[in-house]
């Protein structure tokens, strides 16, 4: 729900009362802390919840999160009442329906609020580009952002940098990549099969062919091949000089590439592809790991990256 989670606070510390929006801070406050009680650990509670130091009970973290989206509220209200957002509240409703009823895997897995389609319609900016704004939720297009805005003064919706624009911040407009050109960060249309490229990322396709300086599609299992970025499986068979298909567990390997898992165990000798380990399992290499890391001999969560799985 991309107007709760992203507008700005208010210098007015009171909750707008009216219709539809006065209960809205209650409710993502309820939503977003039952979850993080229900799913994280102590250690992992201090990872996705915002606050130091960290809630000690569910009700400590709701009564912080409703003072605070208390306060965004009176901003997206006052963007409704101005004509500059629409607020959906079945959407809405539906969204915070979900977000309880999801799995912890499903809820943690990604930035629900901000990926679920209806949390993301739940609001929805009308202000066309070029038009008056005060936050990025107001904008009508994708991508569009609000530039100039400072406290009551209206800024404008901006479209995000074109072709050939500079890009600081890494966004671009629709099919276009923020790249390094002429020693400035501009944007970018990839480049399409059989055009110059320097790096994978130049290209249309994923793939820029070293050997040929240009871009080229990733061949299938049978092609011909020299290295892995070659083949649309990520796995090219050297000796032979083809892509392959990754093997499954059991198989004979040298390297994790060869591996669907992505994991070659050698322990005992010749290597065999076999699955990643769980969290806490023993490890002596990363590789082993699904998370990626293996510390102080136990497969852990990658850095940053909390669990949160309710186990």
């Amino acid at each position: 729900m991309s107007g709760l989670v992203w507008a700005g606070c208010s210098d007015e510390p009171e909750q707008t009362t009216d219709e539809p929006l006065a209960g809205l801070p209650r409710t993502y406050a309820r939503v977003q802390c039952g979850r993080a009680f229900a799913c994280c650990d102590a250690a992992e509670r201090d990872d996705v919840l915002l606050f130091d130091p960290v809630p000690a009970t569910q009700a400590e973290c709701e009564a912080r999160y409703e003072s605070i989206f208390g306060a965004v509220v009176v901003d997206l209200r006052k963007g409704i009442d101005a004509g500059r957002i629409v607020y959906d509240a079945a959407r809405s409703d539906a969204c915070f329906t979900k977000a309880e009823s999801a799995s912890c895997a499903d809820f943690y897995g990604s930035d629900f609020f901000e990926e679920d389609p209806d949390c993301e319609a739940a609001f929805q900016g009308t202000v066309e580009l070029g038009g008056g704004c005060l936050a990025d939720d107001e904008c009508k297009d994708p991508g569009a952002s609000c530039a100039g805005a400072s406290g009551a003064d209206l800024g404008a919706c901006k479209a995000p940098p074109g072709e050939g624009e500079p890009c600081q911040d890494g966004l671009c407009g629709p099919g276009l990549t923020c790249r390094l050109d002429e020693g400035m960060l501009k944007c970018v249309a990839p480049t399409a099969d059989g055009g110059a490229c320097d790096l994978d990322i130049d290209c249309e396709s994923g793939y820029c062919d070293f050997q040929t300086g240009v871009c080229a599609v990733p061949a299938a299992a049978g092609g011909a091949c020299s290295v892995n970025a070659g083949c649309a499986s990520g796995y090219c068979d050297v000796a032979a000089g083809t892509c392959a298909a990754k093997k499954g567990d059991g198989a004979a390997c040298v390297t994790g590439v060869e591996c669907a898992s992505g994991f070659c165990d050698d322990a005992a000798g010749a290597g065999a592809c076999a699955p990643t380990k769980p969290d806490g399992a023993a490890c002596m290499v990363s590789a082993e790991c699904a998370s990626g890391l293996c510390d102080a001999g136990a497969c852990s969560p990658g850095t940053g990256t909390p669990v949160c799985d309710g186990l």
